[in-house]
């Protein structure tokens, strides 16, 4: 979804990007919470502190690496190709950070 508005022309492209990487956040949300609880069920305000904090320092972080390297290639389409490796990457640790059914 996150490269969709950078490799696919026209409208599509954000329209795409909206609808495949929007339309995840409530799940990914409740996933996230649900996650927090099974991890921490013994202190989950904690857990969600946390959780809320490393979310707000990506909001501010994020943007300003996406704005250099914007600038340094002349378009978005290397800070979009960054954060969706970034997005792969997360989702392979939180895969392999996911308690093993037994």
């Amino acid at each position: 979804g996150v490269t969709a508005s950078v490799v696919v022309n026209g409208a599509a492209g954000p329209l795409i990007a909206g609808v495949l990487l929007g339309g995840t956040f409530i799940a990914i949300t409740a996933l996230g919470i649900q996650m927090g609880r099974q991890l921490a069920p013994r202190a989950p305000r904690r857990v969600f502190a946390v959780m809320t904090a490393a979310f707000g320092l990506g909001q501010i972080v994020g943007p300003v690496a996406a704005g250099l390297l914007a600038q340094a290639s002349g378009n978005y389409t290397l800070a979009s190709i960054m954060a969706a490796v970034a997005l792969l990457l997360s989702g392979v640790i939180a895969w392999s950070a996911a308690p093993k059914s037994p």
